[in-house]
């Protein structure tokens, strides 16, 4: 019995420890990691902006929507465009922006 208080006090603590952590947010450009244990997993664009939804075209190259408005195309031969296909005037506050495209 005195383990399972001595137990739940501790576990208790670090709860409390961890979620009042600072999450304060630095100017540094965000990093580009592959998890370790995502061994699979590839890297196909760096550079989006909130990236939202995509799609895949036939020839195997992918739509992607970026919350603010952007359009973008990932070309299976020469990786991400780096202009926008199209560039759409939208609200991107809240839960409101570019979302998904089909």
């Amino acid at each position: 019995m005195k383990w399972n208080i001595i137990a739940t006090l501790v576990l208790s603590i670090l709860l409390i420890a961890v979620s009042c952590r600072p999450t304060g947010q630095t100017s540094e450009a965000p990093t580009t990691t592959v998890p370790s244990d995502l061994p699979d997993a590839i890297i196909l664009a760096v550079g989006l902006e909130i990236p939202w939804a995509l799609d895949f075209l036939p020839d195997g190259d992918i739509i992607i929507t970026e919350r603010h408005g952007r359009i973008r195309r990932y070309d299976s031969a020469l990786g991400l465009i780096p202009e926008p296909l199209f560039v759409i005037d939208v609200w991107a506050g809240g839960e409101g922006g570019l979302l998904g495209i089909a």
